[in-house]
């Protein structure tokens, strides 16, 4: 569909689009979206968006998204969200709804953008220690530290995307230092 035909679809003919016909939605056909037609998408159509597709809102529709709509983008949309005034467009209640996954995958860019009244949104969920997981975690960990927060980084065995690391081996009991044999590695 071309960007005027899906800006013409009602709100009923919007939510009966599946995510699979979302994703094929080119990012111009998403920005042409007004925001009333926005938050009539699912959380399901929303989380079906690209991050390219994410990207291509304007401040007016990533500011229209509802909590849920919000709560449903990944990590990865919301690195779609490179413009520090779509950021700087996120509510308090928006912001409020992410997860920690996905607040932690902001970059520096994203974590300037954020003004006082948003870091006081973010910090009034009254945790005094945050623990960051994955993303850009020296980055999470510095600015949190910075916010006051007690933070540091854990690495876990499955922080990255990346397949071709080993995984972790336990260490053996007994006290012999014996390495266990590598896995083979995937076809």
């Amino acid at each position: 569909m071309s960007s005027p035909q899906v800006a013409a679809l009602g709100s009923a003919q919007l939510r009966a689009v599946t995510p699979d016909q979302i994703v094929a939605l080119a990012p111009a056909a998403v920005a042409a979206l007004s925001t009333t037609l926005l938050r009539a998408l699912a959380t399901e159509q929303v989380a079906a968006l690209s991050s390219r597709q994410v990207g291509a809102l304007g401040t007016a529709q990533v500011a229209a998204l509802t909590t849920a709509q919000i709560a449903a983008l990944s990590s990865t949309q919301l690195d779609g969200l490179a413009d520090a005034a779509d950021v700087a467009a996120l509510t308090t209640a928006q912001l409020a709804a992410l997860s920690t996954a996905q607040f932690t995958s902001f970059s520096d860019e994203q974590l300037n953008a954020l003004s006082t009244e948003q870091i006081g949104a973010i910090t009034a969920t009254g945790a005094q220690r945050v623990i960051v997981t994955h993303g850009y975690e020296a980055v999470m960990v510095r600015w949190l530290t910075e916010q006051g927060l007690q933070a540091s980084a854990f690495s876990t065995e499955y922080g990255d995307d990346d397949d071709t690391r080993e995984p972790a081996q336990p260490a053996p009991s007994g006290g012999a230092e014996t390495a266990a044999p590598a896995p083979p590695a995937p076809p």
